[in-house]
C-alpha cells in the first residue's frame, strides 16, 4: 500500500491510524510514478472523474461497482482505459465466491433440467447511521444501485443476459428521496423468468451477506436467497442444496423429493478479488469483470429504475 487519497479529514485520520500509509488530498498527487495500481471506492457519481484521471496516469484500476452513474460515463472510462492500455477491473466481488462458479456449471450442464424460473431476495435493515452520508438519501444511493446491482450481475453471469424488466419501487418505510423497497420482474434471453424483492428497511435473514457471512458487520444466517427452478429439479443458492426426485427419475408434484447438499469451499471474496487484481495489474491475467461486462450490468440495473418510474416494461436487448 503506497498511499491513500482521502480529502475528508476524519476519514484520513482513521486511515492513518489503521494503515500508516501516506494520505494525499487528490489523485493529481499520484504523479510521481511510484505507484502502479489503484483501488477506487468512492460515491458512484465520482467514479468517472477519478477513474479517468488515474487512467491518464497509467495506473491499473480496480473500480468499485457500478462502473459509473451513467452508461455514457462508463463508456468514457472504458475508452480511455483502452486508449492508454490500462487494465480495468470492476468490483462485482460476488463472482469470486466458489459457489457462483459451481452454480453456473450446474445450470450449464442442465443438472436441474431446463431453467424455468428464479426467485431472488435481498432484504436487510441498514442501520440509521448508514444514512448520515447524504448521497445515500438521494436517487442513485438506494438499494437498487447499491444492492440489486449485485444480483443483476450474478443473474447475468450465471444464467445469461437480461432482455426486459418491469418494476415497482417504494419509499414508504424511510420516507427518503430514494427507494427503500422494490419488486422486480426479469425476463432472461434463455426464456427463464425471475422475480426479485429487495429492501434495506426490513429485518430478515434473507440477504446475500447474511447467507454467506462475507461481511462481518452482518449477522450470518446461512439461509438461501436464490432458488433456481428447473424442469427436473431445483437449486437453493448460495447454500448449494439440490432438490430432485427420489432416485433421479423424472417426476411431477406427486413425486417424493430428496436433497443433496453439495460441497463447496467458503471463499473470502474481497481477498480473492484483490489477489486477482494484482495479477491483472502485473499483466498476468485478464480482468474477470471487464468494463464492457460491467456496463451491461449497469444498463440492466438502471432499466429497473426506469421501469418503476414509467410503469412500463423496459426492453434491454
Amino acid at each position: 500500500l503506497g498511499a491513500i487519497v482521502e480529502p475528508d479529514a476524519r476519514a484520513a485520520a482513521a486511515a492513518v491510524a489503521e494503515t500508516g500509509a501516506p494520505i494525499l488530498q487528490d489523485v493529481t498527487e499520484l504523479d510521481d510514478g511510484s505507484l502502479n495500481a489503484v483501488v477506487i471506492a468512492t460515491p458512484n457519481d465520482t467514479h468517472g472523474k477519478i477513474a479517468m484521471a488515474c487512467a491518464k496516469r497509467g495506473l491499473a484500476i480496480l473500480l468499485e461497482k457500478p462502473i459509473a452513474h451513467t452508461p455514457e460515463v462508463a463508456q468514457e472510462i472504458i475508452d480511455i482505459c483502452a486508449e492508454r492500455e490500462v487494465p480495468l477491473l470492476i468490483g462485482h466481488h460476488r463472482r469470486y465466491h466458489n459457489s457462483v462458479a459451481e452454480a453456473k456449471r450446474l445450470l450449464e450442464e442442465s443438472a436441474i433440467g431446463d431453467l424455468a424460473a428464479i426467485s431472488a431476495m435481498w432484504a436487510a435493515r441498514k442501520p440509521d447511521d448508514y444514512f448520515l452520508e447524504n448521497w445515500r438519501k438521494e436517487p442513485g444511493g438506494g438499494p437498487v444501485m447499491i444492492n440489486l446491482i449485485h444480483d443483476v450481475d450474478l443473474l447475468r453471469h450465471i444464467c445469461g443476459e437480461i432482455v426486459s424488466v418491469s418494476a415497482l419501487t417504494s419509499s414508504k418505510s424511510r420516507q427518503l428521496n430514494v427507494e427503500d423497497t422494490a419488486a422486480i420482474s426479469i425476463r432472461l434471453a434463455n426464456g427463464a423468468l425471475c422475480s426479485v424483492v429487495i429492501s434495506d428497511a426490513t429485518l430478515t435473514p434473507w440477504s446475500w451477506e447474511a447467507a454467506t457471512g462475507e461481511n462481518p458487520d452482518v449477522a450470518r444466517s446461512g439461509e438461501p436467497v436464490y432458488r433456481f427452478m428447473g424442469t427436473r429439479g431445483s437449486l437453493e443458492f448460495p447454500k448449494m442444496r439440490i432438490w430432485r426426485s427420489v432416485g433421479g427419475v423424472d417426476g411431477d408434484w406427486s413425486t417424493l423429493l430428496e436433497t443433496e447438499d453439495l460441497d463447496h469451499r467458503t471463499t473470502i471474496p474481497m481477498k480473492a478479488q484483490l489477489a486477482h487484481f494484482l495479477q491483472v495489474a502485473r499483466g498476468e491475467a485478464e480482468p474477470m469483470i471487464s468494463g464492457a461486462d460491467a456496463l451491461k450490468t449497469l444498463v440492466a440495473t438502471q432499466a429497473v429504475l426506469r421501469a418503476a418510474l414509467t410503469g412500463e416494461q423496459v426492453d434491454i436487448l
